[in-house]
């Protein structure tokens, strides 16, 4: 989790000094990160727990788009200065197929 929400402080802060840890002392290059959810034909039990429980009276398009928000958010943090980074939604089908979007943010 590494957007922030207003109940959600201390969390995202802690994973965000440990994720800068990383890539300095790694010197990461390159980051892929993932948010995951029901397709548009909607399977709700794929959608991801952590914003369920967030966003509890939340539908799936409603907790897409704050998946989009949060996105942005992530991607104008300065965490990832010189990273290339790169954000996708793994989103699961009714038939249960799952494909990877790049997240155009």
């Amino acid at each position: 989790m590494l957007a922030t929400g207003a109940d959600e402080l201390i969390r995202a802060d802690r994973f965000r000094a440990e994720c800068q840890f990383l890539i300095g002392s790694h010197r990461i290059e390159r980051a892929i990160l993932m948010f995951h959810g029901p397709a548009e034909d909607r399977p709700t039990e794929a959608l991801c727990s952590d914003y369920r429980r967030r966003l509890p009276a939340s539908s799936s398009e409603d907790i897409r788009r704050r998946q989009e928000q949060d996105a942005e958010q992530i991607q104008r943090d300065g965490l990832w200065d010189g990273v290339r980074l790169e954000i996708y939604r793994c989103e699961v089908k009714t038939d249960g197929l799952v494909r990877f979007v790049q997240m155009h943010v």
